[in-house]
């Protein structure tokens, strides 16, 4: 049988590195482009897969072409915010690689 000091130790050591994530967390509070961008897409797709149902379920002109439209959307949007999210990553290694290309520039210069 364990000894009970020993597992104190364990339990209070696990309540301490849940503790020290949920502060880390906490102060982590600053979202990247990314984040906000995914968020944006993920809140759009709600939306836009509660209008594919309410389309579907309702009969009126041009209900056919909407629901091809949402569904459209529904594949294009995802892709779309990748393309952007891959577009940034890009121009952002762009500009990290110029401004250390200045300042080798700058240590070059007499």
């Amino acid at each position: 049988m364990p000894d009970k000091n020993i597992m104190r130790n364990i339990v209070s050591a696990l309540k301490n590195k849940k503790l020290k994530g949920k502060i880390s967390m906490k102060n982590n509070k600053k979202r990247t482009p990314k984040q906000f961008a995914a968020l944006l897409c993920v809140i759009i797709l709600v939306l836009l897969y509660l209008v594919t149902l309410i389309v579907a379920c309702l009969d009126f002109p041009g209900a056919g072409k909407m629901f091809a439209a949402c569904l459209l959307t529904t594949i294009a949007l995802p892709i779309l915010l990748w393309l952007c999210i891959w577009f940034y990553g890009l121009m952002k290694d762009r500009q990290a690689a110029a401004a250390e290309g200045l300042s080798d520039r700058d240590e070059k210069m007499p």
